[in-house]
């Protein structure tokens, strides 16, 4: 994984979050959206959704 694809979940967690609120996001879903094709992207890069969070508010 590159770092492009980090940016691409960072961007895809943003627009869910806009769209659905931070409860209802899940890694899998922000590693859809971001067009990841391993479903274990987003989990590899954040850990965690609270890690997720961190590195949108960090980006």
């Amino acid at each position: 994984m590159t770092a492009d694809a980090r940016l691409l979940l960072i961007n895809a967690a943003e627009r869910l979050i806009a769209q659905h609120g931070y409860a209802a996001l899940s890694l899998r879903q922000v590693g859809v959206v971001a067009g990841q094709r391993n479903n274990s992207a987003a989990q590899y890069h954040f850990g965690t959704k609270d890690g997720r969070l961190e590195a949108i508010m960090t980006a």
